[in-house]
């Protein structure tokens, strides 16, 4: 079966969405009228290709206002769902829920892998929903489905837009200020109550698939021995917003066991496609970029694997550099990357949670890299207080209140597409 998972955030970069603010209800129903239509264009120009299945992850810019979501049914998501029925009358999102946008189902004609597709735009610090310590009851229902896999022998594909862990690019010398609001993605305590529910249930999911970063890269999620349990795979963007080239990934898995075998990353050449101004033919911009397991020769892309790729990533310029020039989507990025600029890269996909990641960017793992001698090193002591002054993990406050919405009784035990 051929299945394909959409990333949100098709209408990302529409200015005129920022304009909203206090027009009326009339031009908010336009505007979640015209959201709604990106979406369903995206979806009529797949279908029309034949032989996929879509399954769509809500993103951020899916939905005005922004970081308003609904927790409940609501006209947008009750019209996806609609849209997305298949030429066989079914529904495409199987289990709905509450229908808030999360939804899963089984991979047939095996039943061996279930696809969970996650909304966790309720879990974006700038997302009003945020302070609830379970937005939408999500949080009770992934952990119901996942008990569900381990009891019926499958393995999960969890499939998100919004990922958490850090923002990359939100560390700036030039813009401190950002930084220091974008250091983490998600509310630190819905942050931390995913790594502990993957660690719980690492037997169980098989993948992680995420976007909205604009970044071809990857995050682990490691247990309490430092052994990676499992890999967020972030695929780059359609939306060349960032100075990127749209691009689409096919990843190749076991359908029996859910390991993933390799994937292969595309990227649509606008360099090219503008200078003969000839669409007529479109696909033929289309060209490779790179097979994950050739490029960084690994065996395949299990957490393992991208393992060993961080640890060449350490050791290697050369691999880092290759990295990078990935992540950053071969166009209009910087041709070389400093130490910091690798330090920060390196930490984001070791370190999801703040006190790991404080400690990279400024203990011992930046130390070992003065030791052997690579670029990298720790930031300056003014850059990093800008930083972390807010949430300093070594304070007696962590986290704000309102964001910490960890208690005592949880068990703290440690493009999707099919071929």
């Amino acid at each position: 079966m051929l299945g394909l998972w959409i990333d949100g955030d098709c209408s990302e970069g529409d200015e005129r969405y920022y304009a909203m603010e206090n027009h009326g209800a009339r031009l908010l129903h336009f505007y979640r009228n015209d959201i709604y239509e990106t979406i369903r264009a995206f979806v009529t120009d797949i279908r029309n290709a034949g032989f996929v299945t879509v399954y769509p992850s809500y993103g951020w810019y899916d939905y005005y206002p922004h970081g308003r979501h609904p927790l409940k049914l609501a006209t947008l998501y009750d019209r996806v769902k609609n849209l997305l029925r298949d030429e066989r009358g079914s529904s495409i999102p199987g289990q709905i829920g509450p229908e808030t946008g999360y939804f899963s189902r089984v991979q047939p004609p095996d039943d061996r892998i279930r696809v969970i597709v996650m909304n966790t735009n309720f879990y974006v610090r700038n997302h009003i929903a945020s302070r609830r310590p379970d937005p939408a009851r999500q949080w009770k229902w992934l952990i119901e489905q996942l008990g569900e896999c381990r009891i019926a022998g499958q393995k999960a594909f969890i499939v998100m837009s919004v990922p958490p862990g850090f923002d990359r690019k939100s560390y700036s010398d030039e813009n401190p200020d950002k930084g220091k609001e974008n250091l983490l993605v998600w509310s630190n305590g819905h942050n931390r109550r995913y790594l502990r529910i993957i660690s719980r249930y690492r037997d169980v999911v098989a993948a992680q698939f995420a976007g909205h970063r604009h970044e071809d890269t990857f995050r682990l999620v490691y247990n309490r021995k430092g052994k990676a349990v499992s890999a967020v795979l972030l695929a780059p963007a359609m939306s060349p917003r960032f100075g990127n080239y749209p691009a689409i990934r096919i990843y190749m898995y076991d359908k029996h066991s859910g390991k993933l075998i390799d994937y292969v990353q595309y990227y649509f050449n606008l360099t090219k496609a503008n200078l003969d101004a000839d669409m007529t033919r479109p696909e033929k911009y289309w060209e490779v970029s790179y097979s994950f397991r050739d490029f960084y020769r690994l065996p395949d892309a299990t957490p393992s694997s991208f393992e060993k790729l961080v640890k060449n990533l350490q050791t290697s310029n050369v691999v880092f550099d290759r990295y990078h020039s990935n992540a950053e989507g071969r166009v209009n990025h910087e041709p070389a990357c400093d130490y910091r600029c690798k330090l920060i890269s390196l930490c984001v996909i070791t370190s999801l949670d703040f006190g790991s990641f404080s400690e990279c960017v400024s203990g011992k793992f930046a130390a070992d890299q003065i030791r052997t001698r690579h670029s990298v090193r720790p930031l300056p002591k003014p850059l990093r207080d800008r930083l972390f002054g807010r949430f300093n993990p070594a304070s007696s406050s962590p986290t704000p209140p309102s964001v910490n919405f960890m208690n005592g009784t949880e068990d703290t035990r440690v493009a999707f597409r099919t071929f």
